[in-house]
């Protein structure tokens, strides 16, 4: 019996000191923040500390950059400047030679509408007289077209009696 209650004392000595050991881990823990928090304010405070130091050397450098990359920039807008000149310049070319293709071609248009019109007046003047030659004509090819089949009948008709 002592010995079961020395086993049960000591678990209990164990469950006592673990939970004391969790209370200080909980408690660590807690003040974790605000340990960070200072951490964190003396990391900041130090480089403020050592920019201040370092400000002087720091704003040459900075210029000098600034400069580079502002000639930089300059440089490669002139040489854009140019190509927006150049592609200015060409683009009022082509509209020029252009508006005189224009041009030729309303001409074209208006010489082929005066053509046309003229084309019109000659089938007009002609239409009346075309009645009694139009029927000549088509009596014409009516007459070559019998002509033809005739041919072609007799020429059959001639092969099939050689054979």
């Amino acid at each position: 019996n002592s010995f079961t209650e020395q086993l049960l004392l000591q678990k209990a000595k164990e469950c006592q000191e673990l939970r004391v050991s969790q209370a200080n881990v909980a408690a660590a823990i807690q003040c974790l923040p605000e340990v960070w928090g200072d951490v964190v304010k003396s990391q900041r405070a130090w480089s403020k500390a050592s920019a201040l130091r370092r400000a002087p050397a720091q704003r040459v450098a900075i210029a000098a950059n600034a400069f580079a990359e502002t000639t930089d920039r300059a440089a490669a807008a002139e040489v854009e400047y140019a190509a927006a000149t150049t592609a200015i310049e060409a683009r009022k070319k082509r509209q020029t030679m252009l508006a005189k293709s224009t041009e030729q071609i309303e001409a074209r248009g208006n010489a082929a509408q005066v053509e046309e019109a003229e084309w019109r007046q000659k089938r007009k003047d002609l239409k009346p007289g075309l009645g009694t030659c139009y029927l000549k004509l088509l009596r014409l090819q009516v007459a070559q077209q019998r002509a033809v089949e005739g041919r072609a009948t007799l020429h059959e008709r001639c092969s099939v009696a050689t054979e």
